[in-house]
């Protein structure tokens, strides 16, 4: 009997033990392994051409507008005659992005006088039925982004007026006739040509755009001929009759009339009654220089100080360029910027912006103070004020022998705008509307005569009351993330102009992170880990801006001259 227990015993526990055998092997059978995450290999690029001259110098979007400013520059124009040349140019060779059916943001420094911006904003229909936009049938918001519907009244003839009045030195020929002769012919770039395929659709439904980028109904390729001959025809009365005649009733009745036929809220008293904006400038610090930027409607600039301010809180040398640590950094103070100004940014002609409160350094402190350290935030609140008294598109920066300086962003908004060209004028309009707040009864909700907010960010920036940096980028809300991703670059790593613009990029939406794929596998780990969910695009994608830039040497005065691989820009100067 107890040989008899004893063996039943070892059964038992044999029984045992294999049970927890087959136990283990199916339990580990249905664990699966963690997976291994593949990211696309790093893909190197070749660094920018350094560019450096004594004299003058212009970075553009398209090396034949480059070309024309530096042939301004070097007859005697001024950095003021050298940027309305190439911007006008830019609405020949780049047309998707920019020109005379926009609007922007120009910031000008005359070498002997303090510098000053011009908001040439576009303006929203004073008749204008919001509750058109608003209903619940059109939840994807077409309206607001497509057709007549979406356009407001232009700004940018009205700007090149301004400011050649009052600072221009050349005859208004000599700065229309390069664009006039391009627009009788130049060559389809790259950039160009991927964007004409990549919005084919919409060009088709619109003749007058179709007539211009498409041949036998399909899109102009890579060095094909462009051809605009009703926009030769509009430079040639603008010549004739100045800037300010395109919103003279004798000549802008026909855009009015085209427009309300189909069915665009804008009237003639819209066009006519247009007004652009001398403005301050808003004014901060980063470790010593001083950025002085664009003021709302723009929220870019506004944006760009507070994360300036948010991360001279932290030892950004203490960090290697590109590491997790820095980019976790840096996007959640991109962030807070974000949430902060589209509450509270609109234009201020219709709502106090609480500038005072969300440019200082104590508010930076206690922002800086919330960021986790190695947790993606999902959302990030807007600051509290209760209580408290208190788009696509182009970028060009010129500075002469003298040291004028201008840096200037301008916009369709998105790339052909409302894809909307005027038939005999050749302009296309803009789709600004798109840029109000998608919701009624926000700070930047649509209303008649109001300008919506934009992200443009044209920037200077100066070392000791000096001219250090004249700055800016397209890119819609990747404005603010790239510059600051190059001025950190600059300011706390030392690196050239070059190396600064060529970075790879990344820009932060919630726990979202999009980043080009140059950034080695182990920093993606250790931003995943951190619950970022990570999107990868090209080593060079568009969808980071197009940044351009000058930096002036302290040392000998030398000018370096930045222009972004990401488009097809150029740097010039002599």
């Amino acid at each position: 009997m107890h040989w008899l227990k004893s063996t039943s015993v070892w059964l038992l526990t044999v029984a045992m033990l294999y049970a927890v055998i087959i136990s283990c092997i199916i339990g580990c059978a249905g664990v699966k392994p963690k997976e291994e995450v593949e990211y696309p290999p790093v893909v190197p690029i070749a660094p920018t051409e350094a560019v450096v001259s004594h004299n003058g110098m212009i970075v553009c979007a398209h090396p034949i507008a480059a070309e024309v400013g530096l042939q301004v520059l070097e007859r005697g124009g001024n950095a003021v005659d050298a940027a309305v040349a190439a911007l006008l140019a830019l609405n020949v060779v780049e047309p998707q992005a920019s020109g005379l059916g926009g609007g922007g943001f120009m910031g000008i420094h005359m070498a002997d006088k303090e510098p000053v911006f011009l908001n040439y904003r576009e303006k929203a229909p004073k008749a204008v039925d919001p509750n058109r936009y608003y209903t619940p049938e059109d939840s994807d918001r077409v309206a607001m982004q497509k057709g007549a519907t979406a356009i407001c009244v232009p700004g940018s003839p009205k700007a090149y007026a301004m400011v050649w009045k009052r600072y221009g030195t050349m005859d208004i020929r000599a700065l229309i006739d390069p664009a006039m002769g391009l627009a009788h012919g130049t060559t389809v770039s790259k950039g160009m040509s991927e964007l004409i395929t990549a919005h084919f659709e919409d060009i088709l439904a619109d003749s007058s755009l179709a007539s211009v980028f498409l041949n036998d109904s399909l899109p102009l390729q890579q060095f094909d001929n462009l051809t605009q001959l009703s926009l030769a025809n509009t430079f040639s009365r603008l010549r004739i009759n100045g800037f300010d005649y395109f919103y003279d009733s004798s000549f802008c009745k026909g855009i009015v009339d085209y427009l309300q036929e189909k069915r665009s809220p804008i009237t003639m008293d819209d066009v006519t009654d247009y007004s652009a904006k001398w403005v301050l400038p808003l004014t901060g610090s980063y470790r010593g220089y001083q950025i002085v930027t664009a003021p709302p409607p723009t929220a870019g600039g506004l944006s760009l100080i507070e994360v300036m301010n948010i991360l001279e809180t932290y030892d950004i040398k203490s960090y290697q360029p590109g590491s997790a640590e820095l980019i976790h950094i840096m996007a959640e103070a991109m962030k807070q910027a974000y949430s902060d100004y589209n509450t509270y940014v609109t234009d201020p002609d219709y709502e106090i912006v609480p500038q005072s409160i969300l440019l200082s350094k104590d508010y930076a402190r206690n922002r800086a103070a919330e960021i986790p350290a190695n947790e993606a935030r999902k959302l990030v609140a807007p600051y509290e004020m209760l209580g408290v008294d208190d788009g696509n598109t182009t970028h060009l920066v010129v500075i002469d022998v003298v040291g004028n300086i201008v840096s200037a962003t301008q916009s369709l908004n998105y790339f052909f705008g409302s894809a909307v060209m005027i038939p005999g004028y050749g302009v296309i309009m803009n789709n600004e509307m798109a840029d109000f707040d998608w919701k009624p009864g926000q700070f930047n909700s649509i209303e008649g005569g109001k300008r919506p907010r934009s992200n443009m960010c044209p920037t200077i920036v100066y070392d000791d009351g000096k001219p250090f940096l004249i700055i800016g980028t397209p890119g819609a809300a990747r404005i603010t993330s790239a510059m600051a991703e190059i001025l950190v670059n600059i300011i706390d790593f030392g690196m050239t102009v070059t190396e600064a613009i060529d970075a790879p990029r990344f820009h932060p939406v919630r726990e979202h992170l999009v980043l080009e794929n140059r950034f080695p596998p182990e920093v993606l780990d250790s931003l995943s880990a951190m619950g970022y969910v990570l999107h990868l695009t090209g080593p060079l994608d568009v969808y980071f801006g197009g940044a351009h830039a000058i930096l002036v040497d302290r040392a000998d005065g030398s000018l370096h001259g930045g222009a972004d691989p990401r488009r097809d820009g150029k740097a010039m100067g002599y």
